[in-house]
């Protein structure tokens, strides 16, 4: 059985080795645990209720949550909390900043939301 073997430059002194040699690569490190969109939506959920807000509804789906009170719909997805304000502008948080969430939509929701 012949084998291939690597070419080499003319000159060269070192052995030529065979084609196809497997070197193992270190495994990439394992991505940081980060919440689903069910979890952020429940995360989100109970700190909206904690601040006193009292009409707060919420679906959950596989890849997306939607909270909802007099206001705004909030979508949960991939790490992010997305929605639109009345005025139409878009706001876009990552699903670690639940608490700055809060503040920003009981603050344009008003007091209707308690």
């Amino acid at each position: 059985m012949a084998l291939l073997l690597r070419p080499r430059p003319r000159g060269d002194a070192k052995p030529r080795r065979r084609f196809g040699r497997y070197v193992q690569a270190a495994a990439p490190p394992p991505p940081p645990p980060s919440q689903g969109p069910a979890e952020t939506a429940q995360a989100l959920f109970a700190a909206l209720r904690r601040a006193g807000a009292v009409r707060v509804y919420g679906a959950v789906h596989a890849t997306v949550a939607v909270v909802s009170l007099p206001g705004a719909t909030v979508w949960c997805r991939a790490g992010e909390l997305s929605w639109t304000e009345r005025g139409g502008a878009a706001v876009r948080l990552g699903s670690a900043d639940i608490d700055r969430a809060v503040r920003l939509l009981l603050g344009a929701a008003g007091p209707s939301v308690a």
